[in-house]
């Protein structure tokens, strides 16, 4: 018998909030991305960044604000680190609560120090992103879970491009417009990740594809904008046989 899941996620309203001060100087303030810092033809070199990102599910479930972090401040710390792998800032982690539309929601309080090209905004910013906004928060989940259990030996990066790998018409078709991968995404090392990013324009163009790989694909029965879909440990563990075969092709693939 299928079960019944009811903590829907449907039509979240995309929810950035965050400030910066340096090149190029925002007030606090509720935006639905960070495009006004990363399209083209702004300046962005030194920046201080304050991010607001809420961990309670409530302002997805009931505000249907797509800002929510299913992590604690730990793996949210592990996930920023990763980009801090490939190059150089400053970050801060602060819990705390915030208002939102006269309700008060525990959340993190993130400051960055960056200095560099415009593509390492891009990259951070866009990998910040995908720790609140769905469904990359969701794909990020699974790809922590894999990283703790099945598949440790592999970057955080890679999973996170794995598991969208896995998705069809569902989470990896959602393009923000500063999407880091999308399906058939092939697997970089870290050298050479940290390569392709200073030599890129745009976060598209730093994972290269694959021309004809088919990985098996997630049939989520139509639940995948129920968070309790994805908390659910049976069904992750559907997903992860699924991910475990598609991690198999993609590691033997020269195509």
């Amino acid at each position: 018998m299928s079960k019944t899941f009811k903590d829907s996620l449907r039509c979240l309203g995309y929810h950035t909030e965050f400030s910066a001060e340096g090149t190029k100087r925002l007030s606090m303030a509720k935006r639905a991305c960070f495009s006004e810092l990363l399209n083209y033809g702004t300046r962005v070199e030194n920046e201080h960044y304050k991010v607001i990102i809420y961990n309670d599910p409530n302002i997805a479930i009931k505000a249907s604000r797509s800002n929510y972090c299913p992590f604690g401040k730990e793996s949210l710390k592990k996930h920023i680190h990763q980009a801090r792998r490939l190059f150089e800032f400053k970050y801060n982690i602060v819990e705390t609560s915030n208002d939102y539309s006269g309700k008060s929601y525990s959340c993190f309080e993130v400051t960055i120090d960056l200095s560099g090209p415009k593509i390492y905004h891009r990259y951070l910013l866009t990998w910040l992103r995908y720790s609140y906004e769905f469904p990359f928060n969701l794909i990020l989940m699974d790809a922590f879970r894999l990283k703790d259990t099945c598949i440790k030996e592999e970057t955080l990066p890679n999973l996170f491009v794995l598991v969208a790998n896995c998705f069809s018409g569902g989470p990896s078709s959602y393009n923000t417009g500063h999407s880091i991968s999308y399906q058939s995404c092939k697997f970089l090392k870290e050298k050479t990740l940290k390569d392709r990013i200073k030599k890129a324009n745009s976060v598209n163009e730093i994972y290269p594809r694959y021309s004809n790989l088919k990985l098996g694909r997630i049939d989520t029965g139509g639940n995948s904008c129920y968070l309790d879909y994805w908390t659910d440990i049976e069904e992750f563990d559907k997903r992860s046989k699924v991910y475990v075969e598609a991690y198999k092709k993609l590691k033997n693939s020269k195509s």
